[in-house]
């Protein structure tokens, strides 16, 4: 959650590799999910039957943070550098 409270929901596995997007993680206290980069059908289905673990997840963690779904539909941590 930023400023206004967002969670960022994305597909781009890369964000906190790259400075500039690492860096508005951090600066704002983001917590970003991410979410496996199949079709948009598939997509949809993991983000609504785990969309009130996202919400968990969220609450219970300070940003900045950001998690990673895996094949087995939970999510795991990205250590941010």
């Amino acid at each position: 959650m930023g400023p206004r409270k967002w969670i960022c929901i994305s597909q781009d596995r890369k964000w906190h590799l790259n400075d500039s997007e690492l860096l508005a993680v951090k600066q704002h206290a983001m917590k970003c999910f991410y979410l496996p980069n199949i079709d948009r059908w598939t997509t949809l289905c993991h983000f609504v039957s785990r969309h009130e673990k996202i919400m968990s997840l969220a609450r219970a963690n300070n940003g900045p943070v950001v998690f990673e779904m895996k094949a087995n539909r939970q999510f795991y941590p990205v250590k941010l550098p």
